[in-house]
């Protein structure tokens, strides 16, 4: 059970209990002091939509895994429902309504949907009575009434439908039925069930096996993991612990557990709060794992056409048996096109995925899991960072109780609401690690992995990773790849433990032939049943040799003949003209464009090959201008929906015509860019994977290149071509949060294939950005959330120094300070999280750094927030930490930055040189770095900070010398001055413990007195290094 929906529903079930007892004791004197038919009504329903409220909050589902006392807790809640829907229900009968507003309430209350009789009779009696009394004696006959002739006789009784008549008389008649017998009934129960949750409540906090107890120890425990100054909301989440049980404890002794008077208010609002900071913890968490593109490849994916696959849920399947009852791996090999991310789609969505691994789970919590790797994807959806964050997060979404053990600091600092660092992927792999050797919980997990090779990187790498997942009882993972040699040899030797795709789809492809065949408009001119017939689908079959995307073209071809009125003949020497191999048939349909559309076609495949991402239909509309200056010239026009989706379907027409099928326009699902209602979601996608493989073959470059008249640029013209979708193909009847989304996503591109353009060409093309940042400031006109700001950001982290030198030149005072700053920042960390790996890889460019500097930019300014860190701090931290692996594969441009800071003034302290010199870099560039040091040091260049800043910086050096003497082999005599601080430090020497000192972020250096014996030495981490690095540092 989640303990947070349990906790949540324990609250429920308090706050319904002492309104429904308020309810049922005050009811009666509620309605004697109510005057006239409006205000009786108003009374009634506000009551009624509380108890809705209660009703379908007590309703919630929770997991069939629990232990004994939270089962209690759960058959309380459902006899709380029924207890809501019984008093909405009185409640409604009391109510005055109109004949249609009487049908709407009642076809919304359960205990009349199975019975249309009784809707009937009460609708009618109810409608438009005459006066008071009567409608007062058909009440009391309708509630005892029990077959449908007693009801019709009540129906009898009423007089024939008038205008409603608003007088007090109804008014008196609720004042009399309210004190009924069943009221009285219910007044009762609700105190039995009060008595029966502090039972239940006691119950839970003494057993062991409740995963509500589990949440609350771990809550309890969440401050040893965070820093004394910031554990105030964590103290006081003990504070509400303690109180909740005093409470509980104070109650289950006392004996008159009924007593009219007793209250559980401050319990419910005490429950209530430990859910919502649970809820809020959670939620980020998940926000930190979660990354914009996570589901987009899934739901690209076709879906599998009627009744195929079907077979891998039959008893007798070698899948079905590893699903139901079996561990370990499982490998679905295929040839390309031969239907493996549609099959992984499918099972992962069927009504028997879940059913089937409960067989195998045996009771245990089951989690299931799925990750579907692309190639032509962004960076997070081909990389192992963005497998295991996505794992991670379905992982913690489905069961959040494991957040708490398997991420224990991030929980204590979501439970803190301290800042967030992003995941890197040694946090990710020791979380995931974590997760698969816990015990706490148990669980049954089964992971499903589509698309290994097209992991971006070394595919035995990728094998070993996941061999560590280990072969236990509670864990599985299905595995779809092509037949690389890699996953062969790793996944390929148990017959029982994987299937060849290609040789189990012949049913399936039969079919699909069949019925797409009968649905043809022309197939009255086919004897379907006829053996010549027969022939030509088993032909097909032979020839596809289990190759999905194969039929499906051939498919569409003969289906061309039909629409000809072939006859079958004609279809058998259409089908055998086809070639057999994938390759071949694509070369077969690029030979077959008519030759009025070759330049066309060989810009738009080139355009498609050249773009990291599926391309915005806008995109094209690039070529349908004849003057390459257009987009500069064209008017900012953002589209109502509908002149939006006429061009869509004005540009895939064309498409169709130049492309012959090889290319697809298709829609992403609205709520995986933010919105139900996101309209602008259109992309052009290769038809398959096969096709841009196809079209990147040199053979096949070449044969498009000897098609075009003269020289293109293809990057030029993606960029022009986002220029125009950003100046007309943005949707303005789209949410905000949609628009921004597009214009960050096509600005993003915009300026990426800028920079591309500019390292072929040695020229960046000034003029389409300055009419991109135009095209911003006029967005920022009607979305002021969205400004120039995105633009220069995007301008930075793509590294167009040259670009940014044009502006400068332009107009000197271009940004203000603080967004110099920032701008110097996400320079120098361009890789940084919220970026990282979302479209592109940033990299850090040093003739960045220096055109910020240049103009102004201060290494020891601090950064905008409340860490107080500067930007060099901030940097130091970033390579420390998460930006070390960038470190490692490009030394050369991080230790030129580096350097390009520190002659720029950056802090020179003696461990920051350590952490530069001593632990980051090669000792090439170490050695390089070095020699920086000596010559500032000889012209006694000073860093640019403040009075105050320096004596903080001076007063903070001594606290770091016991991280760096473990940390480094390089050291130099200490200053004067240094050890004139290093003994003031001493001198303020705490007599508290190491731990202590850990705890309240301060590092600990152990030394020997004099006279031999150990001591500590306390000094805080000064606050110009700011909270990353002294984190990191605390860390090592």
């Amino acid at each position: 059970m989640d303990p947070f929906a349990a906790l949540g529903i324990a609250a429920n079930i308090i706050q319904f209990i002492e309104y429904g007892i308020k309810l049922t004791t005050k009811g009666y004197e509620a309605y004697t002091s109510v005057h006239g038919q409006t205000e009786a009504d108003r009374v009634i329903q506000s009551h009624t939509t509380s108890l809705l409220e209660f009703s379908e909050q007590l309703d919630r589902k929770l997991s069939n895994t629990h232990s004994p006392s939270e089962a209690a807790v759960a058959l309380l809640a459902n006899q709380c429902a029924a207890e809501a829907r019984k008093m909405t229900r009185i409640l409604y009968d009391l109510q005055s309504l109109t004949l249609g507003e009487r049908v709407e309430v009642i076809l919304n209350d359960p205990s009349y949907k199975t019975d249309v009789q009784k809707i009937e009779a009460l609708r009618t009696k109810i409608a438009n009575p005459e006066d008071a009394t009567t409608v007062a004696n058909i009440l009391s006959e309708y509630q005892n009434a029990t077959d449908a002739k007693q009801i019709e006789v009540i129906r009898k009784k009423l007089p024939r439908p008038n205008k409603r008549k608003k007088t007090a008389s109804l008014v008196a008649a609720l004042k009399s039925l309210w004190k009924q017998k069943e009221v009285a009934e219910l007044h009762e129960n609700l105190k039995e069930y009060r008595a029966q949750l502090t039972v239940s409540m006691v119950g839970v906090m003494n057993d062991k096996t409740s995963s509500i107890t589990t949440l609350l120890e771990t809550l309890a425990g969440s401050n040893a993991l965070v820093s004394r100054e910031n554990s105030k909301r964590l103290d006081d989440l003990q504070t509400t612990l303690a109180q909740i049980r005093a409470e509980l404890a104070l109650t289950s002794k006392q004996k008159c557990v009924t007593d009219e008077n007793q209250s559980h208010g401050l319990l419910a609002s005490q429950l209530q709060f430990l859910v919502n900071v649970g809820d809020s913890a959670i939620t980020t968490v998940l926000t930190g794992l979660k990354f914009e593109s996570m589901y987009t490849r899934e739901a690209s994916v076709s879906a599998a056409y009627s009744q195929t696959f079907e077979w891998l849920f039959e008893s007798e399947s070698s899948f079905y048996d590893w699903l139901s009852s079996s561990s370990g791996s499982f490998w679905v090999s295929g040839k390309p096109g031969s239907g493996k991310s549609t099959l992984m789609k499918f099972v992962t969505r069927h009504e028997k995925y879940q059913t089937t691994l409960q067989q195998w789970a045996k009771g245990d919590f089951l989690i299931t899991v799925s990750f579907f790797f692309w190639s032509s994807g962004t960076p997070m959806q081909k990389s192992l960072q963005g497998l295991l964050q996505t794992l991670l997060y379905q992982i913690m979404k489905t069961c959040p109780l494991l957040i708490p053990s398997i991420a224990p600091e991030r929980w204590a600092n979501a439970l803190n609401r301290a800042v967030e660092e992003p995941w890197t992927w040694e946090e990710a792999t020791a979380t995931f690690h974590r997760f698969i050797r816990q015990t706490e919980i148990k669980c049954s997990t089964c992971l499903f992995i589509d698309g290994l090779d097209e992991f971006d990187g070394d595919h035995a790498e990728l094998v070993e990773i996941l061999s560590k997942i280990p072969d236990t009882s509670n864990v599985k993972v299905c595995l779809a790849s092509r037949p690389y040699n890699e996953f062969t040899n790793a996944y390929g030797q148990s017959p029982e433990r994987m299937i060849r795709l290609q040789d189990l789809t012949r049913g399936d492809i039969r079919l699909y032939v069949n019925e797409n065949f009968e649905k043809h408009t022309n197939i009255s001119h086919i004897d379907i049943y006829s053996e010549q017939y027969n022939v030509l689908v088993e032909e097909i079959v032979d020839k596809a040799d289990g190759v999905f995307l194969w039929v499906y073209l051939v498919v569409r071809s003969l289906k061309d003949g039909m629409t000809n009125a072939d006859t079958i003949p004609v279809l058998q020497h259409r089908l055998r003209k086809l070639p057999a191999d994938l390759s071949e048939y694509f070369q077969h349909i690029l030979n077959s464009v008519d030759e009025v559309y070759w330049e066309d076609t060989t810009k738009v495949f080139q355009m498609l090959i050249s773009a990291q991402h599926p391309l915005p239909p806008g995109v094209l509309s690039v070529l349908d201008r004849g003057d390459v200056d257009s987009c500069l010239k064209v008017d900012i026009k953002w589209a109502s929906l509908q002149d939006y989706e006429t061009s869509i379907r004005i540009i895939e027409r064309r498409l169709n015509a130049r492309c012959k099928g090889l290319l697809e326009i298709r829609e992403t699902p609205g709520h995986l860019w933010g919105s139900d209602t996101y309209h602008d979601r259109y992309l052009v996608h290769f038809l398959h994977r096969t096709v841009r493989d196809f079209l990147r073959n040199e053979d096949v470059l070449n044969l498009l290149r000897s098609r075009l008249s003269g020289s293109f640029n293809v990057d030029l013209t993606l960029c022009q071509g986002y220029l125009l979708h950003l100046k007309q193909f943005i949707i303005r009847d789209d949410p905000v949060v949609c628009r921004k989304l597009s214009f960050t996503k096509t600005l993003d591109d915009l300026v990426y294939f800028s920079q591309r353009h500019k390292k072929i060409s040695n020229e960046t093309p000034i003029a389409i950005l300055d009419e991109a940042l135009r095209v911003a400031t006029e967005i920022k006109k009607t979305n002021p959330s969205f400004n120039e700001e995105t633009f220069y950001s995007l301008v930075v982290r793509h590294g167009s120094s040259q670009y940014l030198e044009h502006r400068f030149q332009n107009n000197q005072t271009l940004f203000p300070t603080s967004d110099q700053n920032r701008l110097l920042l996400e320079a120098l960390t361009p890789a940084s999280a919220p970026a990282r790996g979302i479209r592109y890889d940033y990299m850090l460019q040093p003739s960045m750094i220096r055109v910020l500097l240049e103009s102004g930019a201060q290494p020891n300014n601090t950064v905008k927030g409340p860490s107080g860190e500067t930007i060099w701090s901030s940097f130091v931290a970033y390579m420390h930490g998460e930006g070390s692996a960038y470190v490692t594969d490009h030394p050369e441009e991080y230790c030129e930055a580096s350097e390009l800071m520190l002659k720029a003034g950056a802090e020179r302290s003696r461990e920051i040189r350590k952490v530069l010199i001593g632990s980051l870099f090669p000792v090439k560039h170490a050695r390089r770095l070095e020699q920086v040091f000596v010559e500032l040091d000889a012209k006694k260049v000073k860093p640019a900070l403040s009075n105050a800043n320096a004596i903080s910086n001076d007063q903070s050096v001594s606290s770091f010398s016991g991280y760096f003497s473990r940390n480094s082999s390089q050291t130099r005599p200490a200053t004067q001055k240094e050890k004139s601080l290093d003994r003031e430090s001493q001198s303020r020497n705490s007599t508290a413990s190491n731990r202590k000192a850990h705890a309240e972020g301060q590092v600990v250096n152990v030394h020997n007195d004099a006279d031999g014996t150990s001591k500590a030495k306390h000094g805080r981490l000064g606050p110009h290094i700011g909270s990353k690095l002294r984190r990191l540092l605390l860390k090592d």
